[in-house]
């Protein structure tokens, strides 16, 4: 069982996840630089940070893939339709025919941000009816061919939609969960050791791509030092509804967040400053809608409705 302590880390954890997401979708404009490195380098740790989490509740996890289809697909269609839409009005189709196909297109996360979702499901999946050792092994291999780009993706199967370039990450979390117990202890003497690790990889690889094969060993090292600092540090109730939010934030950010930043950098007009302050901005916005519509929904007494939408 995990006490509110642990709970409320993990929460921080998924909130500082979820903001690195922004980075990855608010890509950077202007010249390529260091700060580019930096920026692109910060949203690349969100979705293997979710995924090591993800398998490590999954480990000890009693829903059935039914529940966890609710959960996970519910929210989704709701916010996919309403963010496909938004997309045809801001650029409408002109073959119609073809509408349904885009939409299951757009949901699953064909060239889409909700690939996690889809990502997630099939890794829940994979882990109940396949053994963890084979599914190391295809993880191994699938990104090992994907960083040589000899699979032969396409607008269907793309490698951010192959679960098996991710299901390292979660079968880290859930082989840890399974063999150490609930409690996380992460000494002070062994963050030293974590945080040389990270800089390390940093400084040889700039930017943690998901397939490469050690970004999983940089994952494990960067989920140990902050776990060392939430665990260890003051609790804010803020920062911990932002990490109950991360799903909602997830499904539902991507065009208020672009139309923002687009505002946002030009106004602002020199590049450098534009990629500095639009993420932040955009990120708070966005948390700003996504509480005030749960708050909405509260004194409505739209309980069931919150659920639907993915509010924890």
């Amino acid at each position: 069982m995990i006490d509110k302590k642990s709970s409320n880390a993990f929460w921080e954890i998924k909130a500082f996840a979820i903001l690195t997401v922004f980075y990855a979708h608010l890509v950077w404009t202007g010249m390529p630089d260091a700060g580019h490195t930096i920026y692109e380098s910060i949203g690349c740790i969100g979705v293997p940070l979710f995924m090591l989490m993800a398998g490590f509740f999954d480990a000890k996890s009693r829903s059935s893939l039914a529940d966890k289809i609710k959960r996970l697909f519910v929210p989704l269609l709701i916010w996919g339709t309403v963010t496909f839409c938004l997309r045809l009005l801001i650029d409408p189709m002109s073959d119609s025919s073809v509408l349904s196909v885009e939409y299951l297109k757009w949901v699953y996360g064909c060239g889409t941000w909700y690939y996690f979702i889809a990502v997630l499901f099939w890794c829940q999946v994979l882990v109940r009816f396949i053994n963890e050792w084979v599914l190391v092994l295809f993880g191994v291999i699938s990104m090992i061919l994907t960083s040589m780009d000899l699979i032969p993706y396409n607008e269907i199967l793309t490698p951010y939609n192959n679960p098996f370039n991710l299901i390292l990450y979660f079968l880290i979390g859930r082989a840890y969960r399974l063999r150490k117990g609930d409690e996380i202890v992460v000494p002070a003497k062994l963050v030293w050791g974590l945080l040389l690790l990270i800089m390390a990889f940093l400084a040889i690889f700039k930017i943690p791509q998901y397939w490469n094969l050690l970004t999983p060993v940089f994952t494990v090292a960067l989920f140990g030092v902050l776990w060392y600092l939430f665990y260890r540090g003051t609790h804010h109730n803020a920062v911990v509804k932002v990490g109950k939010m991360s799903l909602v934030l997830y499904l539902c950010h991507m065009q208020i967040a672009q139309a923002l930043a687009t505002r946002i950098c030009s106004l602002l007009g020199g590049a450098i400053l534009g990629n500095i302050v639009k993420v932040p901005v955009a990120f708070f916005f966005v948390v700003g809608l996504v509480y005030l519509w749960e708050f909405l929904l509260i004194w409505t007494k739209q309980k069931k409705l919150l659920g639907w939408l993915g509010y924890r």
